[in-house]
């Protein structure tokens, strides 16, 4: 009997453990301190490596724009995670290699693209549940796979 509360206790504790929400930090989420050290027309791109790291990505036809995107989310539970902050810094670099501009951006200029499932193709048959859990009977198992694909051992040398 005096294990009963005991036990209720451990399980308060573990089911208030699990609404505690999970913090996530992703990409490089820079300070503004790290920003302003960036002089335009004087930084070049070894400075810039320096003081803010590897860019995130690079421009995709050239090198000449690089992107710092992080972005702190929040986790509660089994629920889906919900940004909290996100910055996109884009610094463009001159034919020189020096800063010519930096560009700032955030969670007001982020949009959610969902994939539409009746435009996207995909390639092969549809199988029910049922097939799915039957599909395999009456089919012999040959441990090492199948026997009519050929091994490409021919024994000729």
């Amino acid at each position: 009997m005096r294990l009963l509360p005991l036990a209720l206790a451990v399980l308060t504790a573990a089911s208030l453990a699990a609404c505690a929400p999970v913090l996530n930090k992703r990409g490089n989420l820079l300070e503004e301190e790290q920003i302003r050290q960036i002089k335009i027309g004087e930084t070049t791109r070894e400075d810039v490596t320096k003081i803010l790291g590897s860019p995130t990505q690079t421009s995709t036809f050239d090198d000449k724009i690089w992107y710092y995107i992080g972005q702190n989310t929040e986790q509660t539970s089994f629920f889906d995670p919900e940004i909290t902050q996100q910055k996109l810094v884009a610094i463009q670099f001159t034919p020189e290699g020096k800063v010519a501009k930096i560009s700032r951006g955030g969670l007001k200029y982020a949009e959610n693209i969902e994939p539409n499932p009746d435009k996207t193709p995909t390639y092969g048959k549809e199988v029910s549940l049922m097939q799915q859990l039957l599909g395999n009977l009456g089919r012999p198992s040959v441990p090492g796979g199948d026997t009519n694909k050929p091994t490409g051992n021919t024994g000729h040398y």
